[in-house]
């Protein structure tokens, strides 16, 4: 409240702090209206109004803690802003427009009244618009709930405008909601956090998609060897377009957490956890070949393909081989094991099983994939361009214990070892923070 004194003519705010006892009845009375010093940990809302007279007037407001009153200077009102932390300020629209544009009262002051505002009450279209610009010049993030015409302009401003009701303020609102209270506002981040969540996923799979048959492709040449039609048929269209296009559709969680999820596609965590991907599925096609050059049995491309033309006389003539039987396998199951990795729900969606389109994506790609591995069927290796393992079935299980062990890594790296990373990081910088405080 802003009083003005005889005497000096010094302006001030006036705080006055009444404590509401519970009657039987459940009404509320005012008990105590003794002018006290302010206690440290007290609870409660101070409320800052316009007197409409020069005259002084206490502005009433319940506390939850014993009652207790008296009239600060704005001095005292900052030390009290700073020192309290569980304080928080009902604001009219008069006391608004006078915060703004007191001489007196310094920017620190003004932004600290706004950041602990909770009750913005009987204020004015425009005002409602400027308390909002004013969050949003401090960097908040500000949401706004209106269900009428004089909601608008702050429905417009804000950074989430929600219109409770179908009337003009849906005109203004990016968002109208059939619930005609705040409750809808839980619906919204929960489905905000999981779009913005599904989207990184969705990305992240389709670079590490791109990124895996590019090295393929890549491994394979260096040993003069080349994936088939076959093979490009069977990654794009089989195994990836279906698991792709339904890896979205999970549903977001229940619940709400305190968790945000990253906002930033080039934040530290995406390019770490990308960079590390990277690798582990590198390694993985570039482990597969040189185990499999390495078998008594193994004949390089190069020579089955001199063989083919001097026994057919065509030099033309294209041959498959291990090189790209093998790379190719393990490429295959990278994709299962990257698009799980990017398909775990917690804490913004849901389980990927319950998504049950992609859930029978998921088992019948594995399911084709793992009898590619294990189960000798030459007329798939032949539609598809491969070469079968005949008489050497065990080194089959080699390639499977390949697939298992990189998709475990991959799993790993994204779940365990960036959060585990970043965790350490951010501990570390904030012990530097607390010493260079205490220094």
């Amino acid at each position: 409240m802003v009083s003005s004194d005889e005497d000096s003519n010094v302006k001030k705010l006036e705080w006055k702090f009444i404590e509401s006892m519970q009657t039987d009845e459940g009404q509320g009375q005012i008990a105590n209206q003794e002018e006290t010093p302010l206690k440290p940990g007290s609870k409660g809302q101070i409320g800052i109004e316009m007197p409409p007279s020069p005259v002084a007037k206490a502005s009433q407001i319940t506390m939850n803690s014993d009652a207790f009153g008296g009239v600060l200077t704005l001095s005292q009102v900052e030390e009290a802003l700073a020192r309290e932390t569980n304080i928080s300020i009902a604001l009219t629209g008069e006391s608004t427009n006078y915060i703004v544009g007191a001489a007196e009262i310094n920017d620190n002051l003004r932004k600290t009244i706004f950041k602990r505002g909770k009750v913005f009450a009987r204020m004015r279209p425009d005002d409602k618009a400027f308390i909002i610009e004013k969050l949003q010049a401090q960097g908040e993030i500000v949401g706004m709930c209106g269900d009428g015409a004089n909601d608008c302009p702050a429905l417009k401003v804000a950074n989430v405008g929600v219109a409770l009701s179908e009337a003009e303020a849906s005109l203004a609102a990016p968002f109208m909601s059939k619930i005609i209270d705040i409750s809808c506002i839980d619906i919204i981040l929960r489905e905000g956090r999981t779009a913005l969540v599904t989207s990184f996923q969705c990305f992240k799979f389709m670079s590490i998609y791109a990124l895996i048959q590019t090295f393929n492709i890549a491994i394979l040449n260096t040993r003069i060897s080349g994936m088939t039609n076959g093979t490009f048929l069977y990654e794009d269209l089989y195994v990836v377009l279906p698991l792709c296009l339904t890896m979205g559709m999970t549903g977001p969680t229940s619940k709400l957490t305190k968790k945000r999820p990253t906002e930033n596609l080039l934040s530290g965590t995406v390019l770490t956890g990308m960079f590390g991907q990277c690798i582990i599925q590198v390694l993985g096609q570039i482990i597969g070949a040189i185990i499999v050059s390495r078998r008594p049995w193994y004949v390089n491309p190069t020579d089955l393909l001199d063989a083919e033309i001097e026994a057919t006389g065509d030099e033309e003539a294209e041959v498959v081989d291990w090189d790209l039987t093998v790379v190719f396998l393990i490429a295959a199951s990278q994709f299962f094991a990257t698009v799980m990795t990017f398909s775990i729900g917690k804490p913004f969606r849901k389980p990927f099983y319950t998504n049950w389109l992609f859930t029978l994506c998921l088992i019948y790609t594995t399911a084709s994939t793992l009898i590619l591995i294990l189960i000798p069927i030459p007329k798939l290796y032949d539609l598809i361009g491969l070469r079968d393992f005949d008489g050497h079935q065990s080194f089959r299980w080699i390639i499977l214990a390949i697939c298992v062990v990189n998709g475990l890594v991959t799993l790993a790296w994204e779940r365990v070892v960036v959060p585990y990373i970043f965790h350490v990081i951010k501990r570390f910088k904030r012990n530097n923070k607390n010493k260079a405080k205490a220094l």
